[in-house]
């Protein structure tokens, strides 16, 4: 490490010591001189692709949380955003293998823990809609939660530990109690625009970190004051991160198993994207079902009549015996006439079907059937 950024170091050790967000603002609020001047770390031993270095990122970090910690949240996120601007055009970067990356782009992914430090300024400065984002992206990250060495500096572990345990930095990592805590926050605020999705991965996301919290009255207060709007929502299972599953998955922990039955049967009415996801059999082989809770979650429901005669029509996939339409709801059916000069497969009946023959062209969602339709000959799928 050149001896310029070690003076660096040594300056910020300082600063995490003494544990004054007002000092730690005023010494690198002033201008960006400390910022440009420390030297890049580049991506795999690449002098023409300067990144941002670990020393850089720890003390962006620092500077919006005693922003935050000084009454000063509004200018936590700007002041970032100009930081690494202005490093981005000391340090231009020589080619991208993606046109639309920004500097942000490249701190974020280099750094994830900055988010930590970002949903809380923007949390800090009301702008619920972008903390929402920050938080999601939290939330996906594939990664282990962060910890004290988020940021890999070791030359200031032991400062850093300290200011982490105080009252103002901590924490640079993040969990499930800090995740909770301010999802309740942008929550609460009531400002989210509801015809985002990204807002109701929001909800998605806070249902089930309030659940493993083991605050089930919250999370059904939640649900209870989104179910006009969540009707609203069609929920893929991806834009929306899982919003009605999720809520199904609240009802049936606290106790609500009608009420969970009849959401189940909605979702199937609906076409909800991941059915398999309410088949335990077929949820239990993914890590995700396992680790989220929702296998213990839905176990009430098996003792419900009605969710057993869901699941034995809707819910279990099996193969379409030859003469039968294929069962399972439908995502879509049209009638219509064989057109092209090539002879079909009948999906039904498995012979052929000629040009200008009745056939219903249907998709179905337990089956994966790509992007073409099934095409079977309206005699055979009516008999």
């Amino acid at each position: 490490m050149p001896e310029s950024d070690l003076v660096f170091v040594r300056c910020l050790a300082s600063l995490l010591a003494d544990r004054d967000p007002a000092v730690t603002v005023e010494a690198l609020g002033r201008d960006w001189d400390w910022l440009v001047a420390l030297t890049p770390a580049c991506e795999d031993d690449e002098p023409d692709q300067p990144a941002l270095p670990p020393i850089a990122a720890l003390a962006l970090f620092s500077g919006m949380v005693a922003l935050v910690r000084s009454g000063q949240g509004e200018r936590a996120w700007p002041w970032f955003e100009a930081g690494l601007d202005a490093y981005a055009a000391t340090h231009p970067r020589g080619h991208r293998f993606y046109r639309w990356h920004s500097p942000l782009d490249d701190a974020l992914e280099a750094y994830p823990n900055l988010r930590v430090a970002v949903t809380e300024a923007l949390i800090a400065g009301g702008r619920w809609s972008d903390a929402a984002h920050a938080l999601n992206d939290l939330s996906h990250q594939t990664a282990p939660y962060g910890g004290k060495d988020a940021f890999a500096v070791p030359a200031l572990a032991e400062a850093l530990a300290a200011a982490d345990a105080g009252d103002w930095l901590g924490p640079t990592g993040f969990d499930e109690a800090w995740a909770f805590a301010r999802g309740s926050a942008i929550v609460a605020a009531g400002s989210l625009d509801e015809r985002h999705a990204h807002v109701w991965n929001l909800y998605a996301d806070h249902l089930l970190v309030t659940l493993r919290r083991g605050e089930t009255g919250a999370a059904l207060a939640l649900v209870a004051a989104k179910a006009e709007a969540a009707r609203r929502i069609c929920d893929d299972g991806h834009e929306t991160g899982n919003y009605h599953l999720n809520a199904l998955c609240v009802l049936a922990h606290a106790g609500r198993v009608e009420a969970a039955a009849a959401a189940a049967r909605e979702l199937v009415r609906r076409g909800y994207w991941d059915l398999w996801r309410l088949n335990r059999d077929s949820a239990a082989a993914t890590a995700w079902a396992t680790e989220s809770g929702q296998l213990g979650w839905l176990a009430a429901l098996d003792a419900v009549p009605a969710y057993r005669t869901l699941h034995a029509r809707h819910l279990v996939p099996e193969a379409a015996p030859v003469g039968r339409a294929p069962p399972g709801p439908f995502r879509a059916l049209h009638a219509g006439v064989l057109g092209g000069r090539t002879r079909k497969r009948c999906a039904v009946s498995n012979c052929l079907i000629a040009p200008g023959d009745p056939v219903y062209r249907f998709r179905l969602y337990h089956h994966h059937v790509g992007d073409a339709p099934l095409v079977a000959a309206q005699a055979a799928f009516d008999a």
